[in-house]
């Protein structure tokens, strides 16, 4: 699941178990007064491999040498905002991309 917030003022997040998204968690554009804080993002590569060999058959997805890699956990942003006054802190982020990718806003 991907949280999508676009054009967003006074924001709070806190208390947010989020685990296993296949693709970027949140991505907060042009975002202004944002505080985000003690919340956990969790990718679990173990997991994501057995889903990629259920729909990849037993090899799943290999690098050329053979050795077998995750098929979804490959962009799996923590977190993107874009904005101004952004207060990130206590944040646990476990994941396979960018834990926090910060981007200009518009």
């Amino acid at each position: 699941m991907l949280m999508r917030i676009q054009r967003g003022r006074n924001l709070s997040f806190s208390g947010i178990r989020w685990i296993n998204s296949p693709i970027m968690h949140f991505v907060l554009k042009d975002i202004d007064n944002l505080h985000m804080h003690d919340m956990e993002i969790h990718v679990d590569h173990k997991g994501q491999l057995e889903i990629s060999r259920l729909l990849l058959g037993e090899n799943g997805y290999t690098d050329g040498e053979g050795k077998t890699l995750p098929f979804f956990p490959l962009n799996t942003d923590g977190i993107d905002p874009h904005g101004s006054n952004i207060l990130i802190e206590r944040i646990n982020i476990t994941n396979f991309d960018d834990a926090i990718a910060i981007k200009p806003c518009n």
